[in-house]
């Protein structure tokens, strides 16, 4: 598998806004780990702890402490309820297509198997 690093050109599509879909190990992750770190309001809401660990493992060689990582990497099973209340306006949402958290986002990332047209 041949693996192509476009993270810089899907970072700017998701602080743009919207969904974007990506093959796998694009540089989806690393898009939203970057965004973490540049974006002191960004969240990011994921579906699995194996997504959340690499997350963390991103902000913690940035320098950020546990409690840091955690407020602004949540898991999409409690993410209604710790959004809820809060103003949080860059929300973005990793593996949407896997992902249970169907609340409001800035922006969005997923992988599909399977040739994607887009029409407007």
């Amino acid at each position: 598998m041949e693996i192509f690093n476009k993270s810089q050109e899907i970072k700017r599509a998701l602080l743009q806004g919207g969904l974007v879909v990506a093959d796998r190990g694009t540089g989806k992750t690393r898009a939203l780990s970057e965004i973490l770190v540049e974006d002191p309001d960004a969240v990011v809401v994921v579906h699995n702890t194996a997504q959340k660990q690499q997350l963390e493992d991103y902000l913690f060689i940035k320098g950020y402490e546990m409690r840091e990582a955690n407020d602004k990497i949540i898991l999409s099973l409690i993410a209604e309820k710790y959004l809820m209340g809060k103003n949080n306006k860059n929300i973005y949402v990793d593996e949407y297509a896997l992902n249970s958290y169907k609340g409001p986002f800035k922006a969005a990332v997923t992988s599909f198997p399977f040739a994607v047209k887009v029409i407007k």
